[in-house]
């Protein structure tokens, strides 16, 4: 595609992204949200609840004053740093992204005051704590007394076919849970530390629900729930490097700094913090973020190493990090386009480097522990496909549910740009095919044309009947770099920042809207 057929594809999306078109979006996600009783899923499968709205004007004061403060913060340094981030030094681009991750930390922050007081003081805690939403805390604290014994007999316990939280996870978001008490057990500095910055009225709202439900923490174990909770917030503020770096890869540094800006906007990470699942778009795109370079050249296909290490640390936790796989797999191949034995090798050779240091890793974590994780990753896979025999699932109705729900969770405004830029990269890719013009293959439309098939492909396995907006968390970046297509400022300057000021706004807002009504988790 030439740069006026892009410069035309980009001014005819721009309509639907215009000013007017963005307000219609955000009033929609407000009439939907606020202002009907349409279930927020499928009844008698699974639905997301609502939050009460506020009653009062001091309670609507209280629940959206830190918006109103930081949304227009982050706009304001986002657009005005933006101006300049091409011509920066990179001292200065690095201070900039680090501002930018500190103002996400803090927008995020901000977000989640939006919900009930009651909601957002306990949730910090109770979601991490509680074995209804997760349990892998509380497993740690009060059952795990000896880590080799817990690891001997883990894949015997996988067997027990558990099909919630502990059954279908590997061990790592125990070890980690168990790792942190050991910390705090360790260092009464650090337990100082974590009680000098902590939210008195979140901990005397916890204490209050822990003491009617279940066995009471010690400060220390208290203090370790508490560094559980920011490491999940900080894992999101911190998805900005590697997402940095493989946007600036893939597009201009302008275009790089504006996808990277839309990041903290995304609703799903205000509704579902501090769950573990948002731990994953920081390791996702850490093995990403290796592995585009070691695709892109011989000197640096040895990075493909760590990220195996990364790889193979995520799934640790979870198995949400095997399409990945897929995804640099089809990257890898859309790369040898067209047919260039050296862009094969290099890829093969990558791809292979990466899935050997995992099985290697693997292979030395399991004879060191005692645990077979191959056979406990097997045993997961089993008793995720047991759940829908425990809770049965319409599989075409979730079908047509996970899209709108995966497009509310990371908003409406993101959702149709991430849409535009998937269509456009299919209709270059298609353009490739038919007519051979190999010369044009953009790297950033062959990403995320690989993103799109790993998406689809996902979709249609019927894997996720449900909850697709928190369990998909790990693959919304993704989408952000799909609607770097559209937002490229290399096509063409004017479009792409007018869009992407605007979208930015409606994104603050539209956040507000989702995190202020929808509750991800049940509290008491």
């Amino acid at each position: 595609m030439n740069v006026r057929s892009r410069l035309k594809a980009v001014a005819a999306f721009a309509t639907l992204l215009s000013p007017a078109f963005l307000l219609g979006y955000v009033i929609l996600t407000a009439a939907l949200l606020w202002g009907t009783f349409l279930p927020l899923g499928i009844p008698g499968e699974w639905e997301w609840q609502r939050h009460a709205l506020w009653q009062s004007i001091a309670e609507a004061a209280d629940r959206l004053l830190p918006v109103a403060v930081c949304g227009p913060l982050l706009l304001y340094f986002a657009v005005r740093t933006g101006a300049r981030i091409g011509r920066a030094s990179r001292l200065k681009t690095g201070t900039m992204y680090l501002l930018l991750t500190i103002l996400s930390f803090g927008w995020t922050a901000a977000v989640q005051q939006s919900a009930p007081i009651g909601f957002r003081e306990m949730k910090p805690y109770w979601v991490l704590y509680h074995w209804g939403s997760s349990g892998y805390f509380f497993e740690a604290t009060f059952h795990m007394k000896s880590t080799e014994d817990f690891l001997s007999t883990y894949e015997a316990r996988m067997r027990q076919g558990d099909v919630l939280h502990v059954g279908t996870h590997p061990p790592g978001l125990f070890l980690l849970s168990k790792s942190l008490l050991q910390a705090c057990e360790s260092s009464p500095t650090l337990v100082a530390v974590l009680q000098a910055i902590r939210n008195d009225e979140a901990a005397q709202a916890f204490r209050s629900l822990e003491s009617a439900a279940a066995p009471r923490l010690s400060e220390t174990e208290l203090a370790a729930l508490q560094l559980l909770s920011l490491l999940s917030s900080l894992a999101v503020a911190f998805t900005i490097v590697p997402l940095a770096v493989i946007a600036n890869r893939l597009f201009d540094a302008r275009t790089a700094w504006m996808l990277c800006c839309l990041w903290p906007t995304l609703p799903c990470l205000a509704v579902f913090l501090p769950k573990s699942d948002l731990l994953f778009p920081l390791t996702t795109m850490s093995v990403v973020a290796f592995m585009i370079p070691a695709l892109d050249r011989w000197k640096a296909v040895l990075l493909a190493i760590p990220a195996g290490l990364v790889l193979w640390l995520g799934l640790m936790m979870s198995l949400a990090h095997l399409p990945v796989i897929v995804l640099l797999t089809l990257f890898a191949a859309f790369c040898a386009l067209p047919p260039d034995p050296d862009a094969a090798k290099r890829g093969l050779t990558a791809v292979t480097l990466l899935l050997t240091t995992v099985v290697v890793a693997g292979s030395v974590w399991s004879w060191h522990n005692d645990c077979n994780i191959f056979a406990v990753w097997q045993l997961n896979l089993t008793n995720h496909e047991g759940f829908y025999g425990q809770f049965p699932r319409t599989w075409w109705k979730w079908i047509a549910v996970n899209p709108v729900e995966l497009a509310f969770s990371v908003g409406l405004p993101l959702a149709l740009a991430a849409l535009g830029g998937l269509l456009k990269s299919a209709r270059t890719a298609y353009s490739v095919l038919r007519h051979r013009r190999w010369n044009e293959v953009h790297r950033a439309a062959a990403f995320s044309v690989a993103a799109g098939i790993t998406l689809v492909a996902l979709w249609l396995s019927g894997k996720n009947q449900g909850e697709a907006a928190r369990l998909w968390c790990f693959l919304t970046p993704w989408l952000l770099l799909a609607a770097g297509q559209v937002l490229r400022s290399d096509d063409s300057s004017a479009v792409g920042v007018r869009i992407w000021k605007h979208l930015l706004a409606a994104q603050l807002v539209v956040s507000v809207i989702t995190a202020s009504s929808v509750a991800g988790f049940s509290i008491g």
